[in-house]
């Protein structure tokens, strides 16, 4: 019965999941919040704002954006989190009193008036993500402008880093909170969280094949079962009960994988091993640590940001705009690409070298279509089956897919999404089949439900019944034991 409250909620969820998640302050709103870059304001290369800030050895990442207006670089240096120099007089900050990240809220919010809510040490419902750890304590702003809005303010980079509103909140919760069950109080423990979901999952794979077996067990093709009012029959019983036996019989199986799969989602006994570079890829990609002398780029008209990067030892720059795709400082040689991508398997042989123009079925991008295109997937003959997708663009490994991480790719994503290619690349069949399904499961998990319901109560009537008949006869409460 408790399963079946779940289940529900899963199906109904993952619906509104199809179109709705967390509400998250993304890159593309963020950037149209920045002004543009000017040079003339930026009077201090990266080089000169890194010895600012004392530290030793190179930054592993940098970033020349605005903050409040002013243009600053962001600094990552080692495990100490965001370090951010102003690029006009070098000033270093690392971290932001409220009073000094308040004037990051009038940029976001507008002439609505606003007041600091709390500062919050932990996670809140909105802000249970590991992206979100970095930047406690966050201020919690609430903006009064008709929408509910409410910002969380980084106390590290003293910028926005994520803005709600009633109806994302609405539509988070109905969303991804109820489908991950993602209550603050659970969520916060994240393994626990993380096997409670997965034992759960494997829990409801035992009840569905529980469930078909019965239910295929009780099924007559014959129609040996007679009802007075509809004669020979198939199934043995009537109302819900009949719509819940033809509703597992019809769904039983779908609802089995999407469970086994939303356990698939979690990783369990970590069966794969991710889909991104190594880190000793990614160190020979790069060809040693960050280089910033000289380091002071020219960048095009409408940048508001500039990402810092080495290739083979060389640095190279990363455009954002608002509203059109990242331009890059240098192109990159395709022969050189590959040559590089051999060097990173050493002693393997590559078994297959072919250039993409389209996604296949590991390479793909099933909301936006937005990743790079051609790319370049080079198969190996290693013991792991390992196949790299090497993106010519931006001159980066776009994917690392091993024989174990394509078969986690199918037991969760294929089973749960429904990704294959000829269902997402022919939208809106996907959303059609997708929905569809989770009618179906809808019905089965409520017709449990309202079965569950009717027993609860019959169990509760028959309980009473016993207790005012025992007080009838005047037998003492306390004398109502299991062997009356």
């Amino acid at each position: 019965i408790a399963c079946c409250v779940i289940f529900l909620g899963w199906f109904v969820s993952g619906t509104a999941m199809m179109y709705w998640r967390l509400p998250v302050f993304s890159a593309a709103e963020r950037l149209a919040t920045l002004p543009e870059l000017s040079s003339e304001r930026v009077r201090i290369d990266a080089a000169e704002a890194w010895g600012r800030t004392g530290e030793k050895g190179a930054p592993r990442a940098v970033v020349l954006t605005s903050l409040q207006g002013e243009p600053v670089y962001r600094f990552t240096a080692g495990g100490e989190g965001w370090i951010t120099v102003s690029a006009t007089d070098g000033r270093v900050r690392r971290r932001f009193r409220w009073e000094e990240a308040q004037g990051s809220v009038p940029v976001v919010a507008g002439n609505a008036r606003w007041y600091l809510e709390e500062t919050l040490k932990g996670p809140d419902q909105w802000t249970l993500s590991r992206i979100y750890e970095a930047h406690r304590p966050l201020y919690k702003v609430a903006v009064e402008d008709g929408a509910g809005t409410v910002l969380y303010v980084s106390s590290a980079t003293g910028e926005v880093v994520n803005r709600t509103t009633t109806v994302s909140r609405w539509q988070g919760f109905v969303s991804a909170i109820l489908h991950w069950i993602y209550p603050t109080v659970l969520r916060q423990f994240d393994e626990f969280w993380r096997q409670f979901v997965i034992w759960l999952s494997l829990l409801g794979c035992v009840m569905c094949v529980l469930g078909m077996a019965v239910g295929i067990w009780r099924s007559s093709p014959s129609r040996k079962y007679k009802m007075r009012d509809k004669g020979p029959t198939w199934s043995p019983y009537l109302g819900q009960k009949r719509w819940h036996h033809w509703g597992g019989l019809a769904f039983g199986l779908v609802t089995f994988t999407w469970a086994l799969s939303g356990a698939f989602s979690l990783n369990p006994g970590r069966l794969s091993p991710g889909t991104g570079p190594t880190p000793a890829m990614e160190k020979l990609w790069s060809g040693g640590a960050l280089k910033l002398e000289g380091a002071r780029p020219e960048w095009p008209a409408g940048t508001r940001e500039v990402e810092y990067r080495t290739y083979q030892g060389s640095t190279y720059y990363l455009f954002h705009a608002a509203g059109v795709p990242v331009q890059y400082s240098r192109q990159f040689d395709a022969e050189e690409l590959l040559r590089l991508a051999e060097r990173a398997m050493p002693g393997r042989r590559v078994t297959e070298k072919v250039q993409l123009a389209d996604y296949d079925w590991y390479y793909y991008d099933l909301k936006t279509r937005k990743k790079n295109l051609p790319v370049w997937r080079l198969k190996f003959d290693d013991p792991e089956e390992t196949w790299l997708y090497v993106d010519p663009k931006s001159g980066q490994i776009a994917a690392r897919y091993e024989a174990a991480s394509r078969r986690h790719r199918w037991l969760y994503h294929g089973l749960h999404s429904l990704d294959f290619p000829f269902l997402y690349l022919n939208r809106p069949w996907w959303d059609v089949i997708v929905i569809g399904l989770s009618l179906g499961g809808i019905l089965l998990s409520w017709t449990g439900v309202w079965i569950g319901w009717q027993r609860v109560r019959q169990m509760a009537r028959q309980r009473a019944a016993a207790t005012r008949e025992r007080e009838r006869r005047g037998v003492p409460v306390a004398a109502m034991g299991t062997g009356d």
